[in-house]
């Protein structure tokens, strides 16, 4: 059952943060800025325990409101070293209860977790694949997919191309209230200088979809939850709702295959030859213009026709995402697919 970060929020007035923030000076690791209020306050005494604290302010009509932030890291909480694994949701009273320990011991001026209101929560799973070079093909692939409204596609400007490019380790589709992530650990974990088993991330693609205030609020009716400890008992039914909801979205519902199998498996299949014509021509468009986005973007296509056409793709089980033709996997499994069959596994 699997979640990894949340973030709690907690509302004070200025007497309490000020209390609070000396309170945490005298433990060493705190960072503020006297010079810009918007800029949060930060506490790392209980890093090693994946628990950062952070006191921040914002202006609403005039009025200063003041607020504190937990941002944890549960597998940490309860196994300090460990960078890699997911966490197990039933563990979370377990994993609340050390929270709290932890932070009384900090300042018994600390309110306890069940007074917090949920602000953020990732859901994860880590898919464990052949090798680094599958995980990195395999990336390249989503890189293809398509990008719904109210989402853009992460990318960074290359100084070298001086021009947008996309991350090389990993792809991200994000909107206000969430974004869906799919990263090579082994290469995020390079540049932490705290994880002493690196090389037990080698083969892992870390599937994630972080889910913002206005998602988690939705999520919170949707499911009838209305403390943080009983939406985070209840996470991974709410975290498979997310996955199965949005991935398909971006990649379709079927698997990947190079171009001729793609065609094969169409004229192969008992829809009708006018079907089979228009989707033969989109899986070549596809192909033609490197991704599912720029192949909709070419024909034009609206929403009500390319829901019409993925619908028929999905039914014979493959994505007109299509594998270049010099990739040496001839088949790639569907990523929500991926997710299921490991999503659960807390390794």
């Amino acid at each position: 059952m699997s979640y990894h970060t949340f973030e709690l929020k907690y509302q004070l007035s200025y007497q309490e943060r000020e209390h609070l923030i000396e309170a945490l000076r005298h433990k060493g690791k705190v960072y503020v800025d006297d010079y810009d209020y918007r800029h949060p306050t930060v506490c790392e005494a209980l890093r090693k325990y994946g628990i950062t604290i952070e006191f921040t302010q914002f202006i609403k009509n005039d009025f200063i409101f003041h607020m504190m932030y937990l941002i944890i890291n549960p597998r940490r909480v309860m196994d300090e070293n460990n960078y890699i694994g997911i966490f197990d949701a039933d563990d979370t009273d377990k994993m609340l209860d050390r929270l709290d320990n932890h932070l009384q011991k900090l300042t018994p001026l600390m309110p306890y977790v069940d007074s917090f209101k949920l602000n953020r929560i990732d859901f994860c799973t880590n898919i464990r694949m052949r090798s680094q070079d599958e995980v990195m093909s395999y990336i390249r692939i989503l890189q293809k997919g398509r990008i719904p409204k109210k989402f853009s596609i992460d990318t960074y400007y290359d100084l070298t191309s001086k021009r947008e490019k996309l991350y090389t380790n990993s792809i991200t589709f994000s909107r206000n209230s969430m974004s869906v992530t799919f990263y090579n650990k082994y290469s995020q974990l390079q540049e932490n200088k705290h994880c002493k088993n690196i090389e037990d991330a080698k083969n892992i693609l870390r599937a994630e979809i972080q889910c913002k205030k206005n998602m988690v609020d939705y999520l919170s009716k949707k499911f009838h939850h209305r403390t943080v400890r009983d939406f985070l008992r209840n996470s991974y039914e709410i975290g498979e709702y997310v996955f199965k909801f949005h991935i398909p979205k971006f990649f379709g519902g079927g698997d990947f295959y190079k171009l001729d199998t793609v065609i094969n498996k169409i004229r192969n299949s008992n829809l009708k030859q006018a079907s089979k014509e228009k989707m033969i021509a989109f899986a070549e468009q596809s192909t033609n213009h490197k991704g599912l986005q720029n192949a909709i973007i070419s024909n034009s296509l609206k929403p009500d026709k390319y829901k019409s056409l993925m619908k028929k793709f999905n039914k014979i089980g493959i994505s007109p995402i299509i594998i270049p033709r010099r990739y040496k996997y001839d088949s790639f499994e569907n990523p929500l697919s991926l997710v299921l069959e490991w999503y659960g596994n807390t390794e």
